[in-house]
């Protein structure tokens, strides 16, 4: 695959060159201009050789093509599982908020992670009931912690609060390149 691809690249390239050199003549024949790769009949005058505009997409490498092929399929490595990089603890369950710390126990990946706190009302012999829904969405950097707060709507004194947590980590970059 990568052979294929820098054999098309520079054949495609020695292609592009060879159109861009290649001599085209702008003749005009009773008012009408036209171009052509031969030079014009004597009765109608030749306006010279007709240079078109170099292709508006070239490639020009900074680097060698087999060293540009290599550095662009180097790809991000999950380092480990993202469930078990995020660590939540110190957690809080207010009347309306929920806090803690939380952290980022890989030393190379960066993760988002999305909790969302469901703050359920009951008291005893009744059902939980669902009194508010709030999702926070935090990027942890390799190794880095911090403190979270997130805030409810302000709940009835007479009834006992319950927080329901859930968490969604999902992996966005690390040092660490295969």
């Amino acid at each position: 695959m990568r052979i294929s691809t820098i054999l098309l690249a520079t054949t495609s390239s020695l292609f592009i060159a060879n159109i861009v050199h290649a001599e085209i003549y702008k003749c005009e024949i009773n008012g009408i201009t036209s171009y052509s790769q031969f030079p014009c009949d004597e009765g109608n005058k030749s306006k010279g050789t007709y240079q078109p505009n170099p292709p508006s997409m070239t490639y020009k490498p900074t680097m060698p093509l087999a060293e540009y092929y290599l550095e662009n399929e180097k790809v991000p490595v999950n380092t480990m599982d993202a469930g078990d990089a995020i660590s939540i603890y110190n957690t809080q369950c207010n009347r309306d908020s929920y806090s803690g710390v939380i952290q980022n126990i890989s030393a190379y990946s960066t993760y988002v992670t999305t909790i969302t706190v469901t703050f359920k009302y009951y008291k005893l012999g009744m059902e939980k009931q669902i009194w508010d829904r709030q999702t926070k969405v935090l990027k942890l950097q390799p190794g880095r912690s911090t403190l979270f707060s997130i805030k409810g709507r302000a709940a009835p004194t007479s009834y006992n609060i319950d927080c329901v947590v859930s968490r969604h980590v999902k992996f966005v970059d690390s040092t660490v390149t295969r």
